[in-house]
């Protein structure tokens, strides 16, 4: 960053904390805390995620470079690395999903559905938020509008920036899809309010809906079958078997 400073420059930082083994140097603040070692471990783990994210913040104060950058900042999954029982219970004690059900390598909205936090002053204000959902397949479009650059043709994600710079445009109209295959083959679907969830390839389809129900716990399908038509007819498309892998 230092050294590309009077140029356009990108910079990806993929920090592994907090994640599996529990480990960190030093406790921090969290020292004396009458917690087990092991929530310890994993609120220092947070703290120096923190602290080398605020490192980065301020060298592009050091360079007079914060009013022309824009910091995305995200988590790729829900919290928990594995389903052992010490990490599902440091997990719970810090309430890390809140209302949300589910884990990392889960389909529901405590495995897949995570904060994006954007840092670009002058640009975006202080506290401000959006209902914009937004994923992965989107920060390349939105990159490269940034950039003035023309996007790949053909891909699923799109240009977030007119959500970004303006919080009251609304994004809920496109299907979202995820897909995983751990411990089984799963996918989810959202598409507007609702929420879809199958496991298996040939599974029953539940359905929420998450204006109402952001914890999942009661599936609507019966209810709204010609929603559970409209999705089922978007995942005969969603995706291609690859000749490597068939899901089942």
């Amino acid at each position: 960053m230092e050294q590309n400073q009077e140029d356009p420059f990108f910079l990806y930082i993929a920090y592994s904390n907090p994640h599996s083994p529990f480990d960190a140097p030093e406790l921090g603040p969290y020292e004396n805390e009458d917690w087990p070692i092991e929530e310890k471990i994993y609120a220092a783990m947070i703290y120096r995620l923190d602290s080398c994210v605020g490192r980065v913040i301020q060298a592009l104060d050091r360079m007079n470079l914060t009013d022309n950058t824009i910091v995305f900042f995200v988590s790729d999954n829900g919290p928990r690395s594995e389903a052992e029982e010490d990490q599902t219970r440091v997990v719970n004690f810090f309430n890390s999903n809140g209302l949300l059900t589910g884990y990392k390598r889960d389909m529901y909205e405590g495995g897949i559905r995570v904060p994006g936090m954007i840092y670009w002053p002058r640009k975006v204000s202080a506290g401000q938020t959006s209902d914009a959902a937004w994923y992965f397949a989107d920060f390349l479009p939105t990159a490269a509008a940034l950039a003035g650059a023309q996007a790949p043709v053909n891909i699923d994600g799109i240009s977030i920036l007119p959500y970004i710079t303006d919080p009251d445009n609304t994004l809920t109209d496109r299907f979202l899809y995820w897909e995983f295959y751990e411990p089984v083959f799963q996918q989810a679907v959202r598409w507007k309010n609702w929420k879809a969830v199958r496991t298996g390839m040939k599974g029953e389809l539940e359905l929420y809906n998450l204006s109402t129900d952001i914890s999942e716990e009661n599936d609507v399908s019966r209810e709204n079958p010609a929603i559970v038509i409209a999705i089922e007819k978007y995942l005969e498309e969603a995706r291609v078997d690859s000749e490597h892998w068939i899901a089942e």
